[in-house]
């Protein structure tokens, strides 16, 4: 299929990486996807985390994880609009790929499916795809599928 995957992979991107993706696509004359993965995983690990921090208690409810999830959907889903928005203003063909499932298994399909010509990821230590994740995941899916890595 080609084109440029943005792996929308931290609550809130730093607006550089969301611009290299844009741009990249604008630049190839490609399409833009972006793909966000909801993993219910991902709120329970946050939530262990402030636990071993003492910032919540040690077993945190499932009203708390709930509405943790809850909020990480709601913003996952406002900034993959505001990528298309922009692309869009742009003259560049975009989408969002909204999947939900665990994290590397759904980034992994979407890749395969898809078969991006680039990839567009976030470089972080704290971004998602690297708190789901190893770094060799990504090493891994280049070398099978073939596409070119954009770290930002």
């Amino acid at each position: 299929m080609g084109g440029v995957m943005l792996i929308l992979s931290s609550v809130r991107m730093h607006r550089a990486v969301t611009r290299m993706a844009v741009d990249e696509a604008k630049d190839s004359g490609k399409d833009l996807v972006i793909l966000s993965v909801l993993d219910r995983a991902i709120p329970t690990k946050v939530a262990e985390q402030f636990a071993e921090s003492g910032q919540i208690g040690s077993r945190p409810s499932e009203g708390f994880l709930d509405s943790l999830y809850a909020r990480h959907e709601q913003l996952a889903l406002e900034q993959a609009e505001d990528v298309v928005t922009e692309a869009r203003r742009q003259g560049i063909g975009a989408v969002s790929d909204i999947r939900r499932g665990d994290y590397a298994a759904e980034t992994a399909a979407a890749i395969t499916e898809q078969r991006p010509e680039v990839v567009v990821i976030e470089k972080r230590k704290r971004s998602l795809l690297r708190f789901a994740t190893e770094d060799a995941f990504i090493d891994e899916l280049r070398t099978d599928v073939g596409f070119a890595l954009i770290e930002a």
